[in-house]
């Protein structure tokens, strides 16, 4: 299928398993400039080898931890410096651990907080200048 994205630059967080992992295969069989962003750069560097062994071209890897808003600016100033202005963001970082219901308390849920909201807003927040500039720039 033809989706127009060739040479559009897309993130993945969360990019090297699960959801993430197969949301960056099919952008790279759709001709995307993939960037995978994840905590773990074992993983990273484990699914970019098969993402290219799988005749895709070779996504780049960038390891960050997205709980933190700092990281999260480093990794997309990161991914802009080698593929360019991002395009399209996907966010699939962040697992909660998981608590037996005696067991929750305030620190708990803000920790899940932290590993799958939050993961979220960081990215988005350190693509939204960038993101809004090109808008601004259009009008």
């Amino acid at each position: 299928m033809e989706l127009e994205l060739t040479d559009k630059v897309v993130v993945v967080t969360g990019g090297s398993r699960g959801i993430g992992f197969a949301c960056a295969a099919a952008f790279l069989s759709e001709g995307a400039n993939v960037a995978l962003i994840s905590r773990n750069e074992e993983h990273l560097k484990l699914a970019a080898a098969q993402l290219h062994s799988a005749g895709d071209y070779p996504p780049a890897i960038v390891q960050a931890d997205l709980t933190r808003a700092d990281d999260a600016r480093r990794a997309m100033v990161d991914v802009e410096r080698r593929l360019g202005p991002v395009d399209i963001l996907v966010n699939s970082a962040g697992a909660a651990k998981r608590y037996a219901p005696d067991e929750l308390d305030a620190g708990a849920w803000h920790a899940a907080m932290d590993a799958k909201y939050f993961t979220y807003i960081h990215a988005m927040d350190a693509l939204l200048p960038a993101w809004r500039a090109a808008v601004a720039a259009r009008w």
